[in-house]
């Protein structure tokens, strides 16, 4: 369940705000209707960064630069009714090595 901005610091303030009712990570969760796991994730990222803003994710790295992937777009559009596989040849010969 993918929470706002506003949520992550609902969570942070219920729990751990001077000013707020330091609720139990229990009565957050059933507050907000997420699981405490949840809760537990933004608490523990908030002590840790002071933030509750998602974090870049390391995710797979990109095989083409920004530059390459204009090309491909610009070659398949110029190209509307070839296939994938003779978009990625002609892609190939250029240099780029893709797959259809």
């Amino acid at each position: 369940m993918a929470f706002s901005i506003q949520k992550h610091w609902e969570i942070v303030f219920l729990h751990l705000h001077r000013l707020g009712p330091k609720l139990s990570i229990r009565s957050i969760a059933k507050e907000l209707q997420c699981s405490q796991d949840t809760v537990q994730k933004w608490i523990n990222q908030y002590q840790e960064t002071e933030d509750v803003q998602d974090q870049q994710k390391s995710g797979r790295k990109r095989k083409t630069s920004e530059r390459e992937d204009t090309n491909i777009v610009s070659i398949a559009k110029r190209l509307r009714t070839s296939s994938s596989a003779e978009i990625s040849t002609l892609v190939n010969r250029q240099g780029t090595n893709i797959s259809s």
